[in-house]
């Protein structure tokens, strides 16, 4: 795993900043990350996946720039705009004035020669929390051989990277002739969702899908003879897709 840079992510607001690491700490921090397993990994677009889902708690989605998936959205809005990202100057600016921790994910940026990148997604949990305590430090000492030097340093505030249990991650194609651009692998589906908040995302695209059912100019078309689709009491249709995650999940995901 090449990681090129670790990102510190507010999973409500979408903003991010960079962490400032040495290209000799990251090839250490490489190391210590976990790869995820795909184990039981499910494809969400399959028609079975809803059953799937009920025994399997990941599973991935290919798509392109126009794929609406709310997954990929989510994911795309962090892996863009990089080269403007600021880096994290304070742990202040990481904090609320309640001294609560806004941040509470981070991302590990993987990049390939050929110009292919990944976004592995970790939570910041409260166990990852440091405050005022003292850590030993053990440094070599240069021009000593293998002698090192120990010193204590105070945390105030910080946070230990999180390197196992992966959330989710985004994989992203630069040459689209070679198939789609964007893959997203979500290890905690549950998981993921509570993170980043989807239900009223997810609900957009069902408003995107109803509104086509109930257009006369766009009707969805189903089924190989072509049969099209509409509804009239869309209100009362959407209260009963809402109240289903099932549902939810078939409606938000018609093409």
């Amino acid at each position: 795993m090449n990681v090129t840079k670790v990102l510190i992510i507010n999973s409500n607001t979408k903003q991010k900043y960079i962490v400032d690491f040495s290209d000799e700490q990251l090839k250490e921090l490489a190391k210590e990350i976990k790869t995820p397993s795909e184990r039981a990994m499910v494809d969400y677009t399959a028609p079975s996946t809803t059953e799937s889902l009920s025994t399997s708690n990941k599973y991935y989605i290919s798509g392109d720039e126009n794929s609406n998936y709310y997954q990929i959205d989510i994911l795309k809005e962090l892996i863009t705009g990089l080269d403007r990202t600021k880096e994290l100057q304070s742990m202040n600016d990481l904090y609320n004035d309640d001294n609560e921790l806004l941040y509470n994910v981070i991302g590990y940026l993987v990049e390939e020669d050929n110009g292919n990148k990944g976004l592995f997604l970790y939570q910041l949990k409260k166990t990852n929390l440091v405050k005022d305590k003292g850590f030993w430090i053990f440094k070599k000492k240069a021009g000593s051989g293998n002698g090192s030097e120990v010193k204590v340093e105070q945390i105030t505030d910080g946070f230990n990277l999180p390197v196992d249990d992966c959330l989710a991650s985004l994989y992203k194609r630069k040459d689209e002739t070679e198939g789609k651009v964007y893959k997203a692998k979500i290890y905690q589906a549950y998981l993921f969702d509570n993170v980043f908040d989807t239900l009223e995302t997810q609900h957009k695209y069902v408003d995107r899908t109803l509104k086509r059912f109930s257009s006369s100019e766009s009707q969805i078309t189903i089924a190989k003879n072509k049969i099209k689709v509409s509804f009239t009491d869309i209100k009362k249709l959407k209260t009963k897709i809402y109240s289903d995650s099932h549902l939810t999940k078939t409606f938000e995901t018609v093409k």
